[in-house]
Formats: structure tokens, C-alpha cells, sequence
């Protein structure tokens, strides 16, 4: 595996309960690697802590949020020791974000042309006539038809698809090294989704920049990721090559995922479905958090966590049960 362009070590995240003062934990040890020029799928149900942990890549937390310890280490620096005005240097210019929904992301009473210029003003030395220029082109980078109309229009004028094109737009506008898309198509239609994912897929091609994909579906995995990480409450419970995953998947909860997909050949069939629910941050098990759900535990998994191990190259599991089996 290529050296890592960004690389998060043993991250720990809490938020602190308002009335209580509790930290209540969220994420536990995660630790995850990006190499330079290679996309990253993030993948796990709701509330597993993908966002959470792109959000402190991007220093956007909450002031309830607590870093408890870790560190994020980008251009030989640790993102964590930043203030505010050094991340503000990073932030949009070297690691960029697109939101999952862009109606909420974008400025609704500001042209899209001006908030595409704003970020080129914001970090390079431009005049806003010549920033706003460079918008239509970022614009016309990303496929939009009629840019120098779509520049003069509102957020509102737009559908959903060209609003998400905007958003890459302003993300890719200072050509950032790291682009993290947060379920980028959740909210489009099919045909658009593909569109979108071919779009960010040749982005990255030309500009040699790395994606940080988060997603539910596997689908969009397997079609756009170099390597896969699967969270479940707060942990990373497996790491792989894409191939790897899909054609051998070694944690419960990955297994799990898989057989759940539906297939054109047993359209007849029930789909499966990991039995429970993913337990509140305030309940989350000690050992094994997937343990109350995993039809394959046993005693050790009650009372001790298992830590990812070694299967195979490029593949790492967090599970007593690979761990009997033998690791690499």
C-alpha cells in the first residue's frame, strides 16, 4: 500500500452530555490511512461514526464534542494542535468536503457564482472579478451546462443534481489534495447518482486528489472504492482492499452487510437482516459492540475487545472468531 497522504491514529471522540457533563464515547481507537491518489470507502449503518470522524478531519465538531485522544496527521502536522486560523489554512484548500445535502449546505441568498468565488478569495490572492471568472470555469469543470448562467442563479433555481455539481464545485475549487463526499448521493435519483459518482471519479483522475467516500451502500463501494473501512458504534471492525471484501468478508457485521443486498436471482426470497439494532452511545458494550448482535459469539467476546489483526496483506479484522481461526 502507497504511503499514507492523511492518516488517523487511535482517534477517540465524546460528546459531553449538557446537563450531566458526561463524555459520552463515540468513536474508540479508530484508526484509518489514505494513500495519495486513491479512494476510500467509509461504510456502516447510521450512527456508526463515519461522519463523526470526518468531521474532526475537518475540525467542523460540535462545542459539545471532545477529542479524548489520537491524532490526525496531514502535511507532517498533527490537524489536532491547530487553532482555528491554522486550520482555516487547511480547511476548503487542502482537504475539502461535500456535504450530504447540499440545499442545506449552500448559502440560499447568494448567487452560486459568489460562493464558488468566495473560496478562491478566501485562499488565493484574487480579485472577486477574476475569482468569479474562475467559478464559471470550475463550473463548466464540473459538466453544468450554461455556466455563466448557472453562476448568476440562486441555490433555489437549481435541481438536485446541479446543486450537488455546485457543491463539488466549491470543493474542488482550490484543487485540495483530500476530497471527503458524505453520502454525496443520497438524495438523487438513480440515473444522477451514476452521473455524479462518474463526475467525482474523473475529478479525481485529473487532479491526482484522493476521496474519502462515506456511505451505506455497498453498492457504491464496490463501484468507486481502491479500499474499504467498515464502522460499527464508534469501531473499525474491518479493513480491505475492495476485492478483497466482497470476496471474502471476515467480520460478522461485513458478512452481514453482503447478505443483505438484494440479488436479481432470488427476487423470491426474504431479504436478510442483522437481527437488532445498533445499541445507543450511552449502551455501547465494552468488549465486542457487535457482540449482542452476532450469532457467532461466545464467552471471550462478552468480556474482552478484540483489536484488528492481520488476515491476509491488505486486510485487517477485528473479531475473536478470525483470531481462533488463525491470523496471518
Amino acid at each position: 500500500m502507497p504511503e499514507p497522504i492523511l492518516s488517523i491514529r487511535n482517534l477517540s471522540v465524546g460528546f459531553r452530555d449538557t446537563e450531566t457533563k458526561e463524555v459520552i464515547n463515540v468513536l474508540r481507537d479508530v484508526s484509518i490511512d489514505v494513500p495519495a491518489d486513491h479512494i476510500l470507502g467509509i461504510v456502516g449503518e447510521s450512527g456508526c461514526g463515519k461522519s463523526v470522524t470526518m468531521h474532526t478531519v475537518m475540525g467542523l465538531l460540535p462545542r459539545t464534542a471532545v477529542v479524548t485522544a489520537g491524532q490526525i496527521r496531514y502535511d507532517n502536522r498533527d490537524l489536532l494542535g491547530l487553532n482555528p486560523v491554522q486550520m482555516n489554512e487547511y480547511r476548503g484548500k487542502e482537504i475539502a468536503m461535500i456535504f450530504q445535502e447540499p440545499m442545506t449546505s449552500l448559502n440560499p441568498v447568494y448567487r452560486v457564482g459568489d460562493q464558488i468565488a468566495e473560496m478562491l478569495e478566501l485562499h488565493q490572492d484574487i480579485s472577486h472579478k477574476d475569482a468569479l471568472a474562475e467559478a464559471v470555469r470550475k463550473l463548466e469543470l464540473v459538466s453544468i451546462p450554461s455556466p455563466e448562467k448557472v453562476a448568476e442563479q440562486y441555490p433555489h433555481e437549481l435541481s438536485g443534481g446541479m446543486r450537488q455539481r455546485v457543491m463539488i464545485a466549491i470543493a474542488m475549487a482550490c484543487d485540495p489534495k483530500i476530497l471527503i463526499a458524505d453520502e454525496p448521493t443520497t438524495a438523487l435519483d438513480v440515473t444522477i447518482q451514476a452521473q455524479i459518482l462518474a463526475l467525482m471519479k474523473a475529478l479525481k483522475e485529473k487532479m491526482h486528489s484522493s476521496i474519502i467516500l462515506i456511505t451505506h451502500d455497498l453498492g457504491v463501494v464496490a463501484e468507486m472504492a481502491d479500499e474499504v473501512v467498515v464502522m460499527y458504534a464508534g469501531d473499525v471492525v474491518e479493513k480491505a482492499l475492495v476485492v478483497n471484501l466482497f470476496r471474502e468478508p471476515s467480520h460478522p457485521y461485513t458478512t452481514g452487510l453482503l447478505k443483505s443486498l438484494p440479488m436479481l436471482h432470488s427476487s423470491d426470497e426474504r431479504l436478510y437482516n442483522i437481527v437488532g439494532t445498533v445499541p445507543s452511545p450511552r449502551n455501547f458494550p465494552e468488549a465486542c459492540r457487535f457482540a449482542p448482535r452476532c450469532e457467532f459469539v461466545h464467552d471471550r467476546c462478552l468480556v474482552e475487545r478484540p483489536r484488528l489483526v492481520r488476515i491476509a496483506p491488505d486486510h485487517e479484522v477485528a473479531c475473536w472468531l478470525r483470531v481462533a481461526q488463525g491470523a496471518a
